[in-house]
């Protein structure tokens, strides 16, 4: 993403309005820059879906696996479990970026970071930064495994049976006589 200078005012690559956040980003000191640079990698990675906003939808996802990523033994066992997790960031999105739950441009996510992290670390910008760096590499793991999913659910192949998706010891004798070969042949 890079953007377009028009006369003294930036402009955003994706459309015609004046962003004014991309000209503080320009103009800020290197520990500013480094937490905007965060804050950007972090909002391409949570627009999951790549539309250039942060949906309900986009938030939702990634809380959830960085969720699962941080529960270890813990993590949602189930879809019970999961939809509680799912709540808890419907609800943070209403509450901390769009009560309305319209998707969030890039200046709305930046605010609702700035404020998360300002929280943590009251006016202390390298202990933000730090934070979020951390949060960024949950995130690009987070990332990833969405990425991994949404890769396999893409793809319907048939699949084998196996013995770990047979229902008892006959489906396993029948899952092997329709897809397995009848005789193997040791070469």
């Amino acid at each position: 993403f890079t953007p377009r200078i028009m006369g003294n005012t930036a402009c955003c690559g994706n459309c015609s309005e004046l962003c004014s956040e991309l000209v503080s980003e320009l103009r800020c000191g290197a520990p500013e820059k480094e937490l905007t640079r965060s804050i950007r990698k972090l909002f391409e990675l949570t627009d999951v879906d790549g539309d250039g906003l942060i949906s309900l939808d986009d938030f939702v996802l990634m809380g959830l696996h960085q969720t699962k990523l941080h529960a270890g033994p813990q993590k949602p066992r189930n879809r019970h479990e999961e939809e509680k997790v799912k709540e808890a960031f419907v609800q943070r999105f209403a509450h901390e970026i769009d009560a309305s739950f319209q998707a969030a441009p890039y200046y709305k996510y930046k605010e609702y970071l700035l404020r998360c992290v300002d929280q943590l670390h009251p006016g202390d910008i390298k202990a933000q930064s730090v934070t979020l760096n951390g949060v960024l590499i949950d995130a690009t793991i987070a990332h990833d495994r969405i990425m991994v999913d949404k890769a396999l659910h893409a793809v319907e192949a048939p699949r084998l049976p196996t013995i770990l998706t047979a229902k008892g010891p006959k489906d396993a004798v029948d899952a092997k006589d329709e897809a397995w070969p009848q005789k193997v042949i040791r070469v």
